[in-house]
């Protein structure tokens, strides 16, 4: 399920270059009728060929999902049961896709994390994933170093910087120039910002707007009257409370849109300084 997994992502970033890069597919489709064999139909004639195995991997995808190993006519002798399915696949791209020609692949697995995944899933997935290599590359985030499986499948123990490199994101995160956290955060939610319906051509910081005065003048204002209320806003107070973790910057964001719908929908911005403010507290309370 792993690989038919990844085989999909493939083909849809094949898709996506080939309306900009138009290619011939003739090698994917013998490449899946080398690999499935029969279970593979051939292609209609006049048909789309990348669009024919895309609708193929999916099929197989979902019975992959459904069937239980060892029934019959199940997967116990599947095709993309072989380790090496990803490197014959990136092999044949690189001869065959242009614009891939001889160039690496790097392949993004989020939350590989237990008790998300299971040890016993993660030491079946490490020979893959950790496979030395010098033309495919896995980039895996994880909750903490040790949320995931150090072994593989034989419990030979993976080592740093021989089969991996582990990298701190909170820590690097921290040293980063404020500039810099800003304008990787504003790349992270365009596409977000964009597909909103009263949003699209939006920036981060139309949505957020700049708080007005500085961190001093804050502080002296909560200095002088401890009974007002000060509401830490705007672009600068969402850049600086990013630690690394996406996903809760992503959860107060929704909540801010949710809140702004019906003043988005007017044109009003950027969203109130009420509404940021409120957001925020209430996710980290």
């Amino acid at each position: 399920f792993f690989h038919i997994d990844w085989f999909s992502e493939i083909t849809k970033t094949l898709a996506k270059y080939e309306i900009e890069r138009p290619e011939s597919f003739n090698w994917l489709d013998d490449f899946t009728k080398g690999i499935f064999g029969k279970k593979y139909s051939s292609l209609p004639m006049g048909a789309n060929v990348l669009a024919h195995v895309r609708s193929f991997i999916e099929d197989e995808k979902e019975r992959c999902r459904l069937t239980d190993l060892g029934k019959k006519d199940g997967l116990k002798d599947w095709p993309l049961a072989r380790l090496d399915f990803l490197d014959i696949l990136q092999a044949n791209m690189e001869l065959n896709v242009s614009w891939i020609y001889n160039r690496p692949s790097y392949l993004f697995l989020d939350d590989y994390t237990i008790p998300i995944l299971t040890s016993e899933v993660q030491r079946t997935l490490n020979p893959i994933i950790f496979k030395r290599r010098s033309n495919l590359f896995f980039k895996i985030s994880t909750e903490s170093s040790n949320s995931f499986e150090r072994k593989g499948l034989h419990g030979k123990p993976l080592e740093l910087h021989q089969d991996f490199e582990l990298i701190d994101l909170a820590s690097d995160n921290i040293h980063l120039d404020k500039n810099e956290k800003g304008n990787l955060l504003s790349k992270i939610f365009l596409p977000r910002i964009d597909r909103h319906a009263y949003l699209q051509g939006k920036s981060l910081l139309d949505v957020l707007g700049k708080v007005p005065i500085s961190n001093n003048e804050l502080a002296l204002q909560m200095r002088d009257d401890p009974r007002k209320t000060i509401y830490y806003h705007g672009i600068g107070a969402f850049v600086g409370i990013w630690t690394s973790d996406i996903r809760s910057m992503i959860q107060i964001f929704m909540d801010m849109l949710r809140e702004a719908n019906g003043k988005l929908k007017q044109g009003s911005l950027p969203i109130e300084k009420t509404i940021q403010a409120y957001k925020r507290h209430t996710c980290f309370k």
